[in-house]
């Protein structure tokens, strides 16, 4: 690419500007807005898939959202928390979701295949009680064998915030549209897969007072492949043979890194007469540089004692520096 920013012409203005002063040029700031920031080498890891760490962090995201609406549009006092995330096989979903249920199917695109709402029987007769404004939550009836038209609206009504708010937490990452397919009297019959299909499931609960009732949402996994990137890749720690690597690795590009260190000594004072008749050959008396400080670079990292040790002249450590004293109050 051989195009100019600037063209000939602009360049020589800029410069003129900057010679006569009509362009401000900031001029020795740069050190003062800069600032001395921790570096920490994590520990070796390895990324393990199939684990979602960043669906999870949407699930809480989103269990918010709905925490505010069962606040705000139903008036009801009732916390929202993601449970459990998990992975099942479409054949053990009935083990996992057995009983009474209404599952409702709903299309998320760009997401492949189908979404599915679970709520439990409890949450079902809560949310009947709740959307009609009763602060009487009833236990569930054991012997109830199917909802009632009136149960499966307000199911419904409840499944369609759900995805609203999965929509708004999925926002920044992936622009979701959720529209509502189809509902089924049992999980078996959600068209989610082949039995060795494998799903995952979003498990909530929602608690208010001593109530407490939880709701399902299961994605299989193959409408999540296209966005597998997006949501996959949880660190988790290495092998054996995978720490010796990592420790090789940490001391060829780190510990073993070659350094400068430096004395910082006293000085010493004397008058500009004094200084101008110095000549070759002359000496400057010094007092023993006690304590001495060992930096490298313009960061002290040590506080000693200066010494002969046979020809030698050394510093003896006595004390790791307590660096943000020494240093300015900076954090190294």
């Amino acid at each position: 690419m051989n195009d100019k920013i600037l063209s000939d012409g602009e360049m020589d203005a800029l410069m003129e500007g900057m010679a006569d002063g009509s362009v401000e040029v900031l001029r020795g700031g740069g050190r003062d807005l800069t600032q001395v920031r921790p570096f920490e080498i994590k520990p070796q890891c390895y990324l393990r898939f199939g684990s979602y760490p960043e669906l999870a962090r949407l699930n809480e995201k989103f269990a918010v959202g709905l925490q505010r609406y069962l606040r705000q549009v139903l008036n009801w006092p009732a916390s929202c928390d993601l449970k459990r995330q998990f992975e099942r096989n479409v054949a053990d979903l009935p083990a996992t979701f057995g009983g009474l249920q209404h599952v409702m199917g709903f299309r998320i695109a760009p997401l492949d295949g189908v979404a599915c709402v679970l709520p439990s029987p409890a949450m079902v007769a809560a949310l009947v009680e709740v959307f009609f404004g009763s602060t009487n939550i009833p236990a569930v009836d054991p012997t109830l064998e199917e909802y009632s038209t009136g149960q499966k609206r307000t199911a419904q009504r409840f499944a369609d915030a759900v995805m609203t708010q999965l929509a708004s937490a999925w926002a920044t990452l992936l622009a979701l549209s959720p529209t509502f397919e189809q509902s089924w009297p049992a999980v078996e019959q959600a068209p989610l897969g082949g039995p060795k299909d494998t799903v995952i499931v979003s498990e909530f609960q929602i608690v208010a007072g001593d109530f407490e009732a939880d709701f399902a949402i299961v994605i299989g996994r193959n409408s999540l492949h296209r966005f597998t990137d997006l949501l996959d890749g949880a660190e988790r720690p290495g092998n054996a043979e995978q720490n010796q690597r990592w420790r090789r690795t940490l001391e060829i590009h780190a510990i073993e890194l070659p350094v400068r260190l430096a004395m910082i000594n006293q000085s010493a004072a004397v008058s500009l007469a004094r200084l101008t008749e110095l000549s070759p050959g002359d000496e400057l008396p010094i007092a023993a540089p006690n304590p001495i400080d060992v930096a490298c670079g313009d960061v002290v990292l040590y506080r000693g004692q200066f010494g002969v040790n046979g020809k030698r002249r050394v510093v003896r450590i006595d004390a790791r520096a307590e660096l943000d004293s020494l240093n300015g109050g900076k954090h190294v």
